[in-house]
């Protein structure tokens, strides 16, 4: 990920309203024996709180963000237009932006 991407999953990873789900990918942010992590089993969801990343390069982990995306999310979402901006990048803002409307 890049360095704003980072950010981007930083913002999300400490939001209320986001919740960590089973076939994501994550990111440690201390290097530890593997760079990544899939989430794979309901234990993995205790112990990583605090410790990761959500992956905004890897497609199940961007699926799963547009997937807590509320209807004017998504309609946002699907009326942007095309870029060279990576699609998890789109995601992350897009969603960060909705949260923030409350």
């Amino acid at each position: 990920m890049t360095s704003e991407q980072e950010e981007l999953a930083k913002s999300i990873a400490m939001h209320p309203s986001f919740h960590w789900q089973l076939g994501m990918n994550a990111k440690w942010l201390v290097e530890f024996p593997a760079r990544y992590h899939r989430v794979s089993q309901r234990a993995d969801l205790a112990w990583i709180e605090g410790r990761v990343l959500p992956d905004l390069n890897d497609h199940a982990t961007v699926g799963v963000l547009i997937y807590l995306l509320t209807d004017a999310g998504l309609k946002e979402l699907v009326h942007q237009p095309l870029s060279l901006e990576d699609f998890g990048t789109t995601v992350a803002r897009t969603l960060l932006k909705v949260w923030s409307q409350g």
